[in-house]
């Protein structure tokens, strides 16, 4: 004997937006979970499906087994090599050769990427970062320029960049910088 055609009954599950944009689900004869067809199943599915892979490309992309680094004012030690560049500064920020200032910046090149949490308590470092391969170190210039080059080890608080000077999403304040 063929299955009656499964029919939508009062304990469907829809959850979503507009018209035909929901998922839809209802349990079938036998107990069986089924899409809605029209009602948004297969459509549902697949941004179920993309969502999913989305968490595991980030899971993934993520340093594998490491733990999150925290904002300011946790003291974290970060390795890598220490570069200089020269950027555009005040006023616009945009072009040294159109009158802009000339800023020297110094970047830490991580020898491993890193993520950074949120700080939910905070408007400033309120981003999380899965994987950050550059820093922007916030340091005197005199401290840093003897490291340019260098494998070198920054100790200091990260915090999220705030200004045009903030050439990274996260920035580095040392508070100590040594050779490796």
């Amino acid at each position: 004997m063929p299955r009656p055609a499964p029919t939508p009954n009062r304990s469907a599950v829809i959850a979503g937006g507009a018209s035909g944009t929901g998922l839809a689900w209802y349990p079938d004869h036998e107990g069986r979970v089924r899409g809605l067809p029209g009602r948004g199943g297969q459509r549902g599915m697949r941004i179920l499906a993309a969502i999913a892979l989305a968490v595991a490309f980030a899971f993934l992309t993520s340093p594998a087994g490491a733990r999150c680094l925290t904002y300011e004012p946790t003291v974290v030690t970060l390795a890598g090599d220490l570069t200089s560049k020269t950027v555009p500064g005040p006023p616009n920020y945009v072009s040294i050769a159109r009158g802009d200032l000339p800023e020297k910046i110094f970047i830490l090149k991580l020898a491993e990427p890193v993520c950074v949490s949120a700080d939910p308590s905070s408007r400033q470092n309120s981003e999380s970062h899965a994987s950050v391969a550059e820093v922007q170190l916030s340091v005197p210039p005199e401290k840093a320029r003897a490291y340019v080059g260098k494998r070198v080890r920054a100790s200091g608080a990260l915090f999220s960049a705030r200004t045009g000077h903030h050439r990274t999403p996260v920035l580095l304040r040392v508070s100590q910088l040594r050779a490796d």
